[in-house]
């Protein structure tokens, strides 16, 4: 038997509210933490493809990590 809506109404969802909390926090600090990196990448002397790289591959990823 399926619950009424008045059932689904009075759950608990205190756990979900703070679970999307934890993610969001969590989401932003990651960002921050890339963000950082990647600014870090184009301060850095680093001369060649190594360099080259890590600030291509960080340049690319932007869109995916801003996309949280």
């Amino acid at each position: 038997m399926a619950p009424t809506l008045s059932e689904i109404s009075a759950w608990d969802t205190e756990h979900l509210i703070a679970a999307a909390r934890h993610w969001t926090t969590t989401a932003d600090r990651w960002e921050d933490v890339f963000l950082d990196m990647r600014n870090e990448a184009h301060f850095l002397v680093w001369e060649g493809a190594g360099g080259e790289g890590l600030r291509q591959r960080t340049s690319d990823d932007l869109s995916i990590v801003s996309g949280k």
